[in-house]
Order: C-alpha cells, then structure tokens, then sequence
C-alpha cells in the first residue's frame, strides 16, 4: 500500500504540473480523490510486474517451510519409533530380569543341596579310606604271611632253613629264588649266633657266597657285593692249598668254609622281610 500512494502521488505531482504548464482548464486540487481510478488504471500494468517476484518468492518460501515441515514429520516419526523400540526393550528386560530372578532361586537351592551332599561324601569317602587302608594292612599282612611261608625271622632278617634235603649249591640257590629269596649272607655276628641254634651240629648248609666271578673275592649271590660278615676258618675240599671247584661256602658249627660247589648240602634262604 505504501508502494501504491507513493506511485499515486508521483503520478499526481506530475499530472498537476503538466496540466499548469499547458494551463488546461481541470485543475487538481485533491489529486487522490479526482485521479484516483485514473492512477489506478495507469498502474496497473506496473503493479502486475511488481507482484510476481513477490508471489515466487513466496512459492519459494512455502516450499522450503513445506520441505521442513515433512523433515521435521519424518524426525518426529523416527523418534517415535525409537521410544516404542526403547519401551519394548525395557518391558523385555523387566521380563529377562524376573525371568532370570526365577531361576536363580530353584538354582540357589540346588547349590545348597550339592554342597550338604558334598560335605556327606566327602565324609563317607573319608570312612572308606580309612577302611580300605585297614583292609590294605590286613591283605599286606595276609601276602607277607603267605610269602614268608616256611621262612621265620631270625635276627635281622627272615630265614628258611632246609633241614631234609639237600642240594647242590647251584639247585639249592634256585630253590631259594623259587621261594621269594636267596642262598643266605650273614649280616654280622648276632646273626650268626642266632641262626646257629637252629642248625643241626657238624652238619654243612649252603650259604650264598661264592668266588665264581673271581677266584679268592668271595662275594654276597644277592647284592654280587662283598660279604657284610665273614667267619672264614678254611676249606673242606682236600688238603691242597687250591683246590678246584672250591668256590663255594658253607656254614658248619658256627665257621665258614669253602667247598665244592657240586656237593649236595643242606642250605639256608634267606629274605629282607
């Protein structure tokens, strides 16, 4: 409108002026009032021309607030999707969370019944431990007996004495071994004098010593050692200082002598026990 009484006025002004300058009879003395359809027909045209960058820009203008209004629609829209997603997740939660509290009690209770059913076994199995490890004594003592059948325990180890028949040294050995043991060494002299009082007198019995591996190194037939006790009088194989086959030794009255390893001799087993 201010564009318009502006144009009004212009065209006035210049109307009046031209009209004194040819001093025309119709003069203007209220230009708004006597021109005013005349102006508005004269601008008309220009008025038209003025208005349509005024209507495109508003077209502009409406389609970018329309642009923002569908972005703003589509935001409002996501995050309503969001907030339905995020409820659902919490109710889903709240559901695993009681779910979850559910199990936990029927669980809290089973691990209470396997730690009293722990704690039983455990005494249970301690109770048959302890039986077992009787029955071990008991089955041990049981096998030591049966092992040591024949054998009694003079001094420091236990011995089988063969009082009927006799052997050469090489049977009387494997004898020995068949039985659990060896041809016999004598430990040291309480051995010695414990043994003897259950050997008949002036009677020979193989011991398990001999000088087969080396002549003159008498040597223990269990550890293939020196002999721990030796009470050695002399030889029973003849008169000569070296005689063959004398490499074996016998236990006679209380003395050791070599003699010949082919002679059949009682002899005495021995084992550690």
């Amino acid at each position: 409108m201010l564009k318009y009484a502006l144009l009004c006025g212009l065209l006035a002004l210049n109307l009046s002026g031209a009209l004194a300058e040819s001093d025309m009879i119709c003069r203007l003395t209220d230009a708004p009032s006597q021109c005013g359809a005349f102006c508005l027909s004269a601008l008309a045209p220009v008025y038209n021309t003025l208005r349509i960058p005024h209507n495109l820009a508003n077209s502009s203008y409406s389609s970018k607030a329309n642009e923002v209004l569908v972005g703003q629609h589509t935001l409002e829209s996501q995050l309503t999707a969001l907030q339905d997603n995020q409820a659902s997740i919490k109710v889903a939660l709240t559901s695993l969370q009681d779910m979850l509290a559910s199990i936990k009690v029927p669980l809290d209770a089973q691990a209470r019944y396997l730690a009293n059913n722990e704690q039983n076994f455990t005494k249970r199995l301690d109770g048959l431990e302890s039986r077992l490890s009787d029955q071990e004594a008991k089955v041990l003592k049981g096998v030591t007996k049966i092992k040591y059948v024949g054998f009694q325990r003079i001094g420091s180890k236990y011995y089988y004495i063969e009082q009927e028949s006799p052997k050469n040294w090489s049977v009387a050995a494997e004898t020995c071994r068949s039985m659990g043991g060896n041809l016999a060494d004598i430990r040291d002299a309480a051995d010695l004098a414990a043994i003897q009082l259950n050997l008949k007198v002036k009677t020979n019995y193989w011991l398990g010593i001999s000088d087969l591996a080396n002549k003159n190194q008498f040597i223990s037939l269990s550890t293939a050692k020196k002999v721990p006790y030796w009470h050695w009088v002399g030889m029973l194989c003849g008169s000569t200082t070296n005689p063959p086959n004398c490499n074996c030794v016998v236990l006679r009255d209380g003395k050791m002598y070599a003699d010949g390893c082919y002679r059949n001799n009682l002899f005495i087993c021995q084992t550690e026990g």
